[in-house]
């Protein structure tokens, strides 16, 4: 006889979950670690989870390398909150206001976009193959509320070159530790077995905007940077990072024989280096910035060879804005004004020698 009958029919007389056993350990002679799907994580083009309040969608960018990254969500309004009474008066007598209850109000939809991190790729990654922690088997839909199933209302979907597509449903987690009760399905939605597997990359998906969001804009640290070549119109300045101070970290100088440490050039770089992407540029920006002059270039390289290059663009509308496109992204980022502006201002103090 099965030892998943046996077990489901014990539990039923105990009175006991079957989502309870199935979150338990098994024991080591009993691995029921099995391989649900193996998917090679460079044939993957896109991945989607829907949601009741939350969307995220996942697309190849056309290069081939990172992907973008769309999440959109529904935020609730807060119910109102009762105030107690003031705890510096005790003769107050008065019981605790019942709160009104909330109207019904539509939540707030936030849209955002973002460049994928490595932890992101670790996602993918986990597809090669995905295992499952336990095999729970096909469930009554009565028993789909015991693992987060009902209404089967959270669906993941891999697509693969060619348009091949592997679905799941997800649920709730287990109890005691960091699985998640999913359930297979195919493209029509019927429903298949119940599977426990680890919930880290589907939970990083769910909450992108914050776990999956790479806001690098070069690919290496600057510290590892060796050379750097600065370029404003039509004045370029080259700079080394070779030297080393007394604490032997490397220091920006002149790039020649015999250079100096100048500490206008360690201030400037460190500005550059503190640099963040904000946003990203909108289609109709895009194509403005790209007949857009701009006001600063940085050609970086590493051990000899070229590593990245930052293109300083902006544009002036209400406000004006900075950008900066490098070989790493790809696209133009909206960096921050008030870190921008120092840069640009001080470019003189980087050409100061220069006549």
């Amino acid at each position: 006889m099965r030892l998943d009958i046996i077990v489901n029919g014990v539990l039923l007389t105990a009175g006991l979950g079957l989502a309870y056993w199935a979150s338990k350990p098994a024991d080591e002679d009993q691995d029921q670690k099995v391989d649900v799907i193996n998917i090679e994580p460079k044939s993957i083009v896109s991945l989607k989870l829907t949601g009741a309040d939350v969307n995220v969608e996942a697309a190849r960018r056309p290069n081939g390398e990172r992907f973008w990254i769309e999440h959109t969500r529904t935020e609730q309004p807060k119910e109102p909150v009762a105030v107690a009474p003031d705890p510096e008066n005790p003769e107050t007598t008065e019981e605790l206001p019942t709160a009104e209850p909330a109207p019904e109000t539509p939540g707030k939809t936030v849209n955002e976009k973002l460049l994928s991190n490595e932890k992101f790729d670790e996602l993918i990654k986990s597809f090669n193959p995905l295992k499952a922690e336990r095999v729970v088997g096909t469930i009554k839909e009565d028993q789909y509320k015991e693992f987060g199933l009902e209404g089967l209302k959270f669906r993941f979907e891999v697509v693969q070159d060619g348009g091949k597509s592997t679905h799941f449903f997800l649920g709730k987690k287990s109890y005691g530790s960091q699985n998640r009760f999913v359930m297979e399905t195919d493209a029509t939605g019927k429903p298949g077995r119940v599977l426990l597997i680890s919930d880290q990359g589907f939970d990083n998906f769910e909450k992108a905007n914050v776990r999956m969001h790479d806001r690098r804009i070069v690919s290496i640290p600057l510290e590892e940077v060796t050379k750097a070549e600065v370029k404003a119109g039509t004045v370029t300045k080259k700079l080394a990072h070779t030297q080393k101070n007394k604490e032997g970290e490397p220091i920006w100088t002149d790039d020649e024989e015999g250079a100096v440490a100048k500490p206008s050039y360690e201030s400037w770089m460190d500005k550059v280096n503190k640099l963040r992407l904000a946003s990203y540029a909108t289609d109709e920006q895009e194509q403005r910035l790209k007949s857009t002059e701009p006001f600063l270039e940085i050609a970086l390289e590493k051990g000899g060879a070229p590593a990245d290059k930052l293109i300083f663009r902006k544009l002036s509308e209400d406000t004006q804005q900075y950008f900066v496109y490098s070989d790493f992204l790809k696209v133009h980022a909206v960096i921050v004004t008030n870190r921008a502006e120092p840069i640009e201002k001080d470019i003189a103090t980087v050409f100061a020698d220069v006549k």
